[in-house]
């Protein structure tokens, strides 16, 4: 990287002018966007993607919000303000994410319509990393713009005209000296190949044969087509437009046919942007600061970008209502909302959920059922959940998710809420006071808690204590007691085996006898049978004696 090897292309432009499809017509051609999981994934109102580095974005809107910016800010930034010491740090950043993501490219580029307003840090980076950057700057009819932006953000005419006007004088002043080609988004969409083809030639990007060449043009043509514009403005109407606004188109449309004429017109841009810079002045005193509400139907795999509905409105701390027509069907359960898109405080007096036209209410959360279906999912430091639902956002993306109780197509969500906007620095210093009141509170409640614990534990220790000496004393009882009953059993056998045994013994002695008994029997039996017998004897003789 630090022989020049290493060249960057920086796609400027404001939001909705066709940034990303010069940016995917230049990563065709061969310039590295970094890898396909770090891009921002397609949405809704840009289906066919950004072509966007999360992690640029991500450091941008950081940036941003330490200047008391935002992306859709209308005041300029402070003069020099990248010379400030503080944005060394955030130069370090910058530095080590191009190592990080593009050290082995050796031709990259990078998109992101902040970079209009960011642009002179990245030059201070690029040359210290010793990378040569080229500018391609995307032009588009300014009400074009302004109709899209109000499609996709709801922004009144007037605003997006001036935050068009910002960000295209500051990306041309900031250009000052640098090699830029201007590229009108009508005539990029008739010959996409042919312009990309001549930006890579005149700004020695790639030195490709003809056929890598003829592969790149049919890539091209396949990926962009004339379909992808929505809406089209004719140049005459540009006339209806303020001064310099006017000038400032006329511009655009002169680089984009005679780009040497680029730093012949360093006055008269640095003009325009001082004219602007006085008429933002009156933004700053007005604190508008705009801010849109996101809702977020549920995917299998989480919120995705693709199934978003928004509005938008103005943090001028007044009640006001905001109502977003959801695209999409609202099944019952869990969704998501981001009421802001700023630091800011915020009070939800109620929220309610419409059907498709607006008038007919299906459900509402606020004071009545406590906001209890509201839970935080990120950057919502809660103060309050009462009357209404106060919060602090530190950041540009708080998140709440909320559970419906029906499913409907197409419903309208109306927040009716007060916004007051909180710079950045201001949004961080009060949430960590909140937070480190919040710890305090905690702290404390939980030494109460902790108090209450002990006492209740010494009471439980006490009582467990006598109980367990009365327990152990009627075990104690019940052991003499027992050990009286058992000696008393004990001997109690003992006795019954002495009377068993004298039992036993006369039992012998009464068998001995009977053996005795029975033997003089027999003897008896045998002596009275032997002399009867000799008895029968005598007479059986004496018979026979007599009869002779």
């Amino acid at each position: 990287m630090g022989s020049l090897q290493s060249k960057a292309i920086c796609i400027l432009g404001m939001h909705r002018s066709g940034t990303s499809v010069l940016t995917r017509g230049i990563n065709i051609m061969g310039a590295y966007l970094g890898k396909e999981e770090d891009l921002i994934k397609p949405n809704f109102d840009n289906p066919d993607g950004f072509w966007e580095h999360a992690k640029i974005v991500r450091l941008h809107d950081q940036i941003l919000g330490f200047l008391s910016g935002s992306w859709d800010m209308l005041a300029t930034l402070n003069d020099q303000w990248w010379n400030a010491e503080e944005m060394n740090y955030y130069k370090e950043l910058m530095k080590e994410l191009v190592r990080e993501q593009f050290s082995d490219a050796p031709l990259w580029a990078w998109k992101d319509p902040r970079s209009c307003l960011l642009l002179p840090l990245w030059k201070n980076v690029l040359r210290e990393l010793n990378i040569e950057l080229s500018v391609v700057f995307m032009t588009r009819h300014p009400y074009e713009v302004s109709s899209s932006l109000n499609n996709r953000n709801g922004f009144q005419e007037n605003i997006s005209l001036a935050m068009w006007t910002l960000n295209t004088l500051s990306a041309l002043k900031y250009c000052e000296d640098e090699n830029v080609r201007f590229i009108h988004f009508d005539r990029f969409l008739k010959e996409p190949a042919q312009t990309i083809e001549k930006l890579s030639e005149s700004l020695h990007w790639l030195a490709m044969s003809s056929e890598e060449l003829e592969n790149v043009q049919n890539r091209i043509e396949q990926h962009i087509k004339p379909a992808l514009r929505h809406s089209h403005i004719d140049d005459s109407e540009l006339e209806m437009a303020p001064k310099i606004v006017k000038e400032t188109y006329q511009l655009l449309l002169l680089f984009e046919k005679k780009p040497e004429l680029f730093n012949d017109k360093n006055a008269a841009i640095r003009q325009l942007y001082s004219s602007y810079q006085e008429y933002s002045q009156l933004f700053c005193k007005m604190n508008f600061v705009p801010f849109t509400t996101k809702v977020y139907l549920p995917t299998e795999e989480g919120y995705s970008e693709m199934l978003v509905s928004s509005a938008s409105s103005k943090a001028d701390g007044s009640r006001q209502e905001v109502s977003i027509k959801v695209k999409g069907k609202l099944h019952q359960g869990e969704f998501r909302i981001d009421p802001v898109d700023i630091p800011a405080y915020v009070e939800i007096e109620s929220l309610q959920l419409l059907q498709g036209d607006g008038k007919s209410l299906l459900h509402i959360w606020d004071y009545k059922n406590g906001f209890n279906e509201l839970n935080e999912l990120y950057d919502i430091q809660l103060l309050t959940r009462g009357n209404q639902y106060c919060f602090v956002s530190k950041t540009y993306d708080p998140q709440l998710t909320i559970i419906s109780p029906v499913t409907i197509e197409n419903p309208v969500i109306k927040l009716i809420l007060k916004v007051v906007h909180l710079p950045s620095e201001l949004g961080a210093f009060i949430s960590q006071h909140l937070i480190s009141d919040r710890l305090q509170k905690e702290i404390d409640d939980n030494r109460r808690i902790l108090s209450a614990l002990e006492r209740k534990t010494e009471n439980l220790k006490e009582n467990l204590t006598e109980k367990l000496n009365d327990a152990l004393s009627t075990l104690q009882h019940n052991k003499i007691a027992y050990s009286k009953e058992l000696q008393n059993l004990l001997e109690m056998n003992q006795a019954k085996e002495i009377y068993l045994q004298n039992i036993m013994e006369k039992l012998e002695a009464s068998n001995k006898l009977n053996n005795e008994l029975e033997r003089e029997m027999l003897a008896i039996q045998q002596t009275i049978s032997y002399r009867f017998m000799r008895k029968i004897g005598r007479l059986k003789n004496r018979f026979k004696s007599t009869n002779k």
